[in-house]
Formats: C-alpha cells, sequence, structure tokens
C-alpha cells in the first residue's frame, strides 16, 4: 500500500460484452462450449460476479451450483443462490435476482436458459463442460483472452475482473447512486 500501482484493467463495456458473445462461435470448439461461455460472460457481467464464483480453481471449487438458480417471474428474471465469494466464506446464502435485459442476445436469463437446455443433468458446478468437467478459471480467461484479441481490442487490458469493472461503470452511466452499485 505504501508503493500504490497504477490500475491497468480496462471495463468490459455493453457493447464490447455483445461484441465478444459474437465472437465465441469463432473461438470455441462446438456449439455447447460457445453457449455455455456465453452464459458465462454474460452472468459475470450483469451478475457482477468474480470468476471464482463462476469458475474453479485449483485450490477452491465453491462455485455456483446447477440447484443454486431458479428462474422467477414467469421466466423474467432467473434468483440465484450464492453460497460463497470472497467476502463471504462461512457459507450464508445470498440470493441474487437478475432480470431479464432488453437485448435477448447479452441477456443474462436468456443466455443461462439456452445454456440449461443442452446443459447435462449432473449435479455440483453449474458451468460445466459437456464430458461434465467443470469450467476452470484457466480455460474462461484463455477464452475471454481469445475473444478480446479476435474483437481488436489490447487482451492485456481486460481481466476477469473487467466483466465486474464493466457493470459498475455502466450502471453508475446510468445514473445509480454509488452506494446501490456497491450493494450490487
Amino acid at each position: 500500500r505504501s508503493r500504490p500501482s497504477l490500475d491497468k484493467r480496462a471495463p468490459i463495456t455493453y457493447d464490447m460484452l455483445q461484441k465478444i458473445c459474437n465472437l465465441l462461435p469463432y473461438v470455441c470448439h462446438n456449439e455447447y462450449e460457445s453457449t455455455l461461455f456465453k452464459a458465462m460472460f454474460c452472468l459475470a457481467f450483469f451478475g457482477l460476479f468474480r470468476v471464482s464464483e463462476l469458475a474453479t480453481t485449483r485450490h477452491q471449487s465453491c462455485v455456483l451450483n446447477s440447484d443454486d438458480i431458479n428462474f422467477i417471474n414467469a421466466n423474467k428474471a432467473v434468483q440465484i443462490t450464492l453460497r460463497y465469494s470472497k467476502t463471504n466464506q462461512r457459507g450464508k446464502p445470498v440470493i441474487l435476482k437478475i432480470p431479464c435485459e432488453d437485448n435477448d442476445s447479452i441477456c443474462p436469463v436468456c443466455t443461462l436458459k439456452t445454456f440449461l437446455q443442452s446443459r447435462t443433468t449432473l449435479a455440483g458446478a453449474l458451468f460445466i463442460h459437456s464430458n461434465g468437467s467443470p469450467v476452470t478459471r484457466y480455460q474462461f480467461s484463455a477464452v475471454l483472452k481469445k475473444c478480446v484479441d479476435r474483437s481488436g481490442y489490447i487482451s492485456t487490458h481486460f481481466k476477469t475482473h473487467s466483466f465486474r469493472i464493466g457493470r459498475a461503470t455502466h450502471l453508475a452511466s446510468l445514473g445509480m447512486q454509488e452506494s446501490v452499485i456497491m450493494k450490487l
């Protein structure tokens, strides 16, 4: 803290989210993987998620499970039970409600429903590959980097936290109060 460093991470904007989601079919191996990462990217952005809450790491696997998802209000929103996070390691559940977006192509509810229609019914981690193995943080980062590279942006400025930064910035630009954004 005595030697502050400049944060070089850039926000993923709403328009950039749409662009990188459109590029997923060109960087993923198949339609299932494209659908998987689109749901993850949209949920990371609109839900202000940390990647550690969506994808596993070698040391930690407290991620969203398939039974933590519930569609509500006639499928106009998704309710997510977040059991663990960086700031909640005791497992006291936090309930998040994420509404539909007007833009169906990057709507977190629509992309999650589409992914779940093709996902196997295995219990456990929500975001899994077609073989049942959970998506790792490394895989999430690698696919993001490929999409950003292909989009023409400089990938060294965009990291997994860029989704969270981008959504917070987007909400601020819409006039939302800082205290409300921090609560979200």
